[in-house]
């Protein structure tokens, strides 16, 4: 069986999303063709939004059209994005998936659904996939909820890994975790992706920065930390990585011969997907898979990212989730302090009282703890800037 694996897909304009002649060729060669869908079938001018912290997203029924056009027979909705638009845009989503008999995995409307692995035989041999993601908003954490995206580190994924891999050949995991648009995956989503390769998991291709970061192998397995975007059509500006957004990895799989991975690099351009055969790619990626292997560096250069993140976000959001009247406004722009002061006074208004101090922001609370790459990210900076104040005492 060749599988082949892309990253994110979100298609706002159907009509950009084309994808090169001899890409397309490498797809027609593969027999199962699987993606990350990251918005839900919505539509932002009627369906309700849910209360989160973050932009919530979604796509037209004719993104689905897209998809099936260029072959693509199994995809994941386990991501952070599928439930922005709550029940409705996840119901809009199965059906629309339904009618053009591609199957899904990682999300549903009950924990059963969510979390129920796909398994398909082909001559003899039966390869199962499950998909996971980092616990955001609209993750199914519990049975006694009725809709969500399956959850990578509920407390029986590591059984229903072991139980899977009993009843199958293979197992490919597709994960959706980490932080958005830094090169490198968390030391704690590394030893994480690791247990689930000791669990029995064959391969993990992940995704969720939105750009790409390194790969390794262990213990013979690949464990692919971020492959990026294969198609996500927003304007990016020039300084936040348009060049890095833009492009992704295609990770091509043959059951017959599980130990040889083929990795292709592709990026957008001018509106199509193509092959990326620039130097500058090939020696990206070399730098942030060697770090890997390289442990001192590597925490080094992640001590550093959580400084920077820090000083540049995660202090800001703890601000505005506890302390919403002394957020702090320097370094905003014109509109975004219009926007901040606005925010102030409904709140205020809410309250029934000015004077009073604006209550706790609990969706920005729950977003910067529940989310285990930012507080991960935080505890970092936060446990290393302690030994430095106690190094002397």
């Amino acid at each position: 069986m060749k599988i082949l694996f892309v990253g994110d897909i979100v298609i706002y304009d159907t009509q950009g999303f084309t994808i090169s002649e001899r890409l397309k060729e490498l797809f027609i060669r593969q027999d199962i063709r699987v993606c990350n869908f990251e918005a839900p079938i919505a539509n932002s001018e009627v369906d309700r939004k849910i209360l989160k912290a973050g932009p919530s997203i979604c796509q037209g029924k004719e993104s689905i059209e897209c998809l099936a056009n260029n072959g693509f027979n199994l995809v994941s909705l386990a991501n952070n994005h599928i439930m922005d638009y709550g029940k409705v845009g996840l119901k809009n989503t199965l059906d629309a998936f339904a009618e053009k008999n591609i199957p899904v995995i990682g999300a549903g409307f009950s924990f059963e659904e969510a979390y129920k692995p796909f398994i398909i035989g082909v001559e003899g041999k039966k390869v199962a996939f499950i998909a996971l993601g980092q616990a955001e908003f609209g993750v199914f954490k519990h049975d006694k909820l009725d809709s969500g995206y399956a959850w990578i580190n509920h407390n029986g994924i590591n059984n229903l890994v072991s139980e899977t891999k009993k009843k199958v050949d293979f197992l490919y995991i597709i994960a959706h975790a980490g932080v958005e648009q830094i090169a490198y995956p968390l030391p704690e989503w590394q030893t994480r992706y690791r247990e689930l390769i000791d669990c029995g998991a064959d391969c993990i291709i992940g995704s969720h920065p939105h750009i790409v970061q390194g790969y390794e192998i262990y213990d013979s397995k690949h464990i692919f930390y971020s492959i990026g975007n294969f198609y996500f059509n927003k304007k990016v500006r020039t300084g936040d990585g348009e060049v890095e957004w833009n492009r992704s990895l295609v990770i091509l799989i043959n059951t017959d011969k599980p130990d040889k991975v083929s990795i292709i690099p592709v990026s957008l351009k001018n509106g199509i997907v193509d092959l990326d055969e620039s130097s500058e790619f090939e020696i990206d990626l070399k730098i942030r898979c060697d770090l890997l292997n390289e442990p001192k560096k590597y925490i080094a250069t992640m001590n550093v990212i959580a400084e920077e993140l820090w000083n540049k976000y995660y202090r800001k959001y703890y601000i505005r989730a506890l302390r919403p009247d002394k957020a702090d406004i320097n370094n905003l722009s014109l509109k975004q302090i219009l926007k901040y002061t606005y925010r102030r006074i409904i709140s205020s208004i809410r309250l029934g009282n000015w004077k009073e101090k604006p209550e706790i922001n609990n969706t920005m609370l729950l977003h910067n703890i529940q989310i285990e790459s930012h507080r991960w990210m935080v505890e970092r900076y936060l446990y290393n800037r302690n030994v430095e104040e106690n190094k002397f005492l």
